[in-house]
Formats: C-alpha cells, structure tokens, sequence
C-alpha cells in the first residue's frame, strides 16, 4: 500500500527515482539476512525444540553475529557504491547526491529487519503465525502516519523516518509477544560451536539464492535508469501492483506452510513432502493462472484506482497498465517456485537453489538488454516474468531428482539387506 500514498503524495520526480533505487539496494541486503535467516531458522528452530535443546542460546548467537555481518557489510558496499553510482546510472549530481544521503539513512532499517525476522522465525517455529504475518501492517501504519504529517518538513526523506521507526515499532511488539507466549529466553554468546557453524553454512546457500533474486531487483531499477527520469519510479509503481496477489500468496502462507511440511517429512520423509507439494502447487495455480487473467483484463481500472489522484502524472498511466501486465504474467511461476523453494530447503538441498538463483540474473540481464530496447521499461517487466518462468521449470526438475534418487537409493538399500 505504501507506493500507492507516494505515488499520489510525490507523484513521479527525482526524488522517488533517488529513493526507490536506494530501496531497492537496502532491500538486497534486507532479504539476505532477514528473509532468508526468518526461510532457513525455522525448521532448525523446530529440531530445537523436538530435541529440547537451548533455542534462547542459539538466537542469540544469531544476533550478535548476524548484526556484526550486517555492520560490516552495510559499510563496504555504501562505500564501494559511492564511486560506482554516477557510472551505473544516469542521474543528475543533485539527484546523486539526495542517492547517497538516502543509502547512509536508510542503511540501518537492514539490522532492524534482521533482529524482526528472526523473532518471526521463533513465532512460527512455534506456531504463532498471526503476529509475524500482521505485524508488517504495523510498521506500514506508522511509515504512513509519518510520511504524512512530516512531509512538508523533510519531503521524500520522511518516508525513510517512517520507516526505521516503524520497524522499530514492529521489533519492539515481536519482542514482548515471545517473551509472553513462548518459552524460550535469549541468552547472548559469542562462542562459536559445530551446530552454529552448521546452521550458517546452511543459511549461506540460501544467502546467496536470495542475494541472486535481489540483484535482479536491482539491476531492473539500474537498467531503468538509463531509460530517462521517472522510469524507475513507472517500473516500481507497477510492481507494487503485482506484490499485492503475490503478497496475499506468500507472506501469510510460506512460515506456516514451511513449519508443517517440516513436521510432515520427520514423520513420513519424502512420500508426505511431495504429496503436500503436489496438492499445494495444483491449488495455487488454477487460483494465479485466473487471477492473472482477471488482472490483465482489468489492467485499466486497476491502474486508474490506485494512482489516478494526486499529484501522479494522468500522460504516465497508459505506461504503467502495459508494464503492469508484463510483471503479472510472472505470478503464476513466482507463486510456484516459491513453494518448491520450501520444498528443497526441508531437503537442505540450498546448493540447487544457488545455481538456479545465479543462472537468473545471467538470464535477466539477457533479457533485459535485449527486451529494453524493443519495448523500455515493459521489456524489462517482460524479462522478470520470464526469467520466474525458466527458474520454476529448473527447480521443478530438481525436485524430482531428489525424488527419483531417493526412490534407487531406498531400492539399493533393500537389495543390499
């Protein structure tokens, strides 16, 4: 919902260039440790628990390190970008400038989601699903209310106010809600053990898938760039449309889907696995193949009742219905593969889920210089759903894999007896 009040609050200028591509740069680092540490904690969390081991030790170890990495990390590549953002991309020195102060701003939100998603990962190990699926609400409340009231005074830069203290709203409540409904208590450490190492090599694999999907994010908005001002802000306004059914999809269903279908395979391995995924991927297609249809049929009034007030340009409305419809036809196979993802990490198969990740942004870029310049920004939309296309097919022909080697390794086993 957030894009929609800007859009109608700062319309298309440089500033929203400025701040959706440090965004998108942040939100990079953000998925890397927050959505993939929140993907891969949960089912250790929930070995912890089977085996009544210390959980409140190995949070905290997650955090005190975790925050380290994200530190030093944080400041290197705001350093390294300093020098490389006039080259990748084509803004004005008085643009550049408001891109670097908004990166060293908004800097910052990467360890605040970091600490939120952990403590979700706790929750939904738990069972405790509600919270960490509403308490994003919170936080878009408050980046609302302070967008709003503070943007005569500090402009485009109010929304990133917004959101650290919105964030930091989020973590508080996450906070106080383990303390009360779980059983666990953090103990900080900084001795590093075998299972710890364990469990980041693991969140490694899965660091790196996500840092692959997040690259292509961003060199969607750098590509953008060269395109003239305001296309970044056309290609984001139109994305946000699309994350709202992929949202409604996902957020609320990836944890509690990930936290059973693990219970599931310690029960019944990998016939019970497959089975649920199976079940699960024929649901959610028919319901994205109709929706997507639905949405390109409706790709005008859509478009027209979320950003045809304010201050939103009426001439830029016709481009966002075109790319609109270009990203939507990636829901269906980002739905998908966001399942078989889940799928393969109960497998700690991360490695497959490296190599597919990587292969996309070679295909993105492939289909971005190709694409831009036939159709501009709706060609790199075209790209994105495309490139979710090739790395459903490649996950799903992995997965059987798994099964079919599974199957000759059960049978030589039995042989062997």
């Amino acid at each position: 919902m957030i894009p929609f009040f800007i859009a109608a609050w700062y319309g298309i200028q440089a500033g929203t260039d400025a701040f959706f591509l440090s965004y998108a740069i942040i939100l990079m680092l953000q998925s890397l440790f927050a959505q993939a540490l929140e993907t891969v904690s949960v089912p250790v969390i929930r070995t912890q628990i089977a085996k009544n081991e210390n959980l409140g030790l190995l949070i905290g170890r997650l955090l005190i390190f975790g925050s380290a990495i994200i530190a030093a990390l944080l400041l290197v590549l705001l350093m390294l970008l300093e020098p490389l953002l006039p080259v990748i991309t084509n803004f004005p020195p008085t643009t550049l400038r408001l891109l670097e102060k908004m990166l060293w701003e908004i800097s910052p939100l990467v360890i605040l989601t970091f600490w939120s998603s952990i403590l979700s990962g706790v929750l939904n190990a738990y069972k405790r699903f509600m919270l960490p699926a509403l308490s994003p609400l919170i936080r878009a409340a408050v980046i609302l209310l302070i967008a709003y009231f503070c943007r005569a005074t500090f402009g485009i830069q109010s929304i990133i106010i917004g959101y650290l203290l919105g964030e930091f709203c989020r973590l508080l409540i996450l906070f106080l809600v383990c303390r009360r409904t779980t059983p666990f208590r953090l103990v900080f450490s900084t001795r590093f053990n075998r299972q710890f190492l364990e469990f980041f090599i693991m969140a490694g694999y899965q660091m790196i898938t996500v840092i692959a999907r997040n690259i292509n994010l961003a060199v969607d908005k750098m590509m953008a760039a060269r395109l003239g001002e305001g296309r970044i802000s056309l290609l984001h306004y139109a994305d946000r449309l699309y994350m709202i059914p992929l949202t409604l999809f996902l957020s609320g269903m990836l944890m509690p889907i990930l936290s059973h279908w693990s219970e599931e395979y310690e029960r019944s391995k990998l016939d019970g696995l497959k089975r649920n995924l199976n079940r699960t991927l024929r649901g959610l297609a028919s319901c994205t193949i109709g929706l997507t249809v639905l949405g390109i049929l409706l790709r005008r009034p859509i478009v027209r009742l979320a950003y045809h007030h304010g201050q939103f340009p009426v001439a830029d409305l016709q481009q966002i219905e075109l790319v609109f419809s270009c990203v939507l036809l990636g829901l269906t196979p980002g739905v998908l593969f966001a399942l078989v993802t889940r799928a393969l990490l109960i497998l700690k198969k991360t490695n497959m889920l490296v190599l597919g990740a990587l292969g996309t942004v070679i295909l993105n870029i492939v289909f971005n210089l190709f694409l831009m310049k036939i159709w501009g920004i709706a060609g790199i939309a075209l790209s994105t759903s495309l490139t979710h296309i090739f790395y459903l097919l490649y996950l799903w022909n992995r997965f059987n894999k798994c099964c079919k080697d599974n199957v000759l390794s059960a049978g030589s086993m039995r042989r062997d007896l």
